[in-house]
């Protein structure tokens, strides 16, 4: 039993291929991460799962290039409103305290011992790289999380921007935008799973 949590608009585009008989995959659902009402407490067994940027849905590049939609009109294919309550358009403790309730959904839905993977990588803001990785991290371990396994795979290659950025000022230019993080976290077996402490 697993739960997978992605953007809305690439359910969409993956509903047929999750439906083919291969796939076992039991129903979509389109709603809040937030609140995951439809999954009961420890009900599932593992979670994946890629969270969003903080703010990055505000800085141009190319999480704001227009890309067609699937009714062939001009569409950003990552974020089609600039609506304040979604994720990826906040920043600071509104980003942070949007994830910390995420994560508490998740610690819910995971039965104890259940393993949340997280798959991710950092950003840059104003030409300074941004450690998502690291500080989802220490979100997670302050709330009482376990850390399971940690993976880091270089990219295959990087983005035009990213080449962009690197060509224009190779010195700055921060080499842990070369690689993607994997972080699996664990809940707690025992009376450790009934507790998980508050998050800012």
């Amino acid at each position: 039993r697993a739960l997978g949590v992605v953007l809305a608009e690439v359910a969409a585009m993956m509903r047929d291929d999750l439906f083919h008989p291969l796939t076992q995959v039991n129903r979509v659902e389109v709603g809040d991460a937030r609140r995951i009402t439809s999954i009961d407490d420890g009900a599932i067994d593992g979670i994946l799962t890629s969270p969003p940027y903080e703010g990055i849905r505000q800085d141009g590049g190319a999480t704001d290039m227009p890309t067609p939609s699937y009714t062939g009109e001009p569409n950003n294919f990552w974020h089609t409103q600039r609506d304040q309550e979604n994720i990826g358009n906040q920043r600071g403790d509104a980003y942070w305290q949007s994830m910390s309730a995420v994560y508490r959904e998740c610690w819910r839905c995971l039965r104890p011992g259940g393993i949340m993977a997280l798959a991710m990588k950092g950003f840059t803001r104003d030409g300074k790289y941004q450690d998502l990785p690291g500080q989802t991290e220490a979100l997670l371990l302050g709330m009482g999380w376990l850390k399971h396994d940690h993976w880091r795979r270089q990219l295959w290659s990087l983005s035009f921007w990213r080449i962009l950025q690197r060509n224009r000022n190779p010195a700055a230019f921060d080499e842990r935008l070369n690689f993607e993080e994997v972080m699996a976290f664990r809940k707690p077996v025992g009376e450790g799973s009934k507790r998980l402490e508050k998050s800012p």
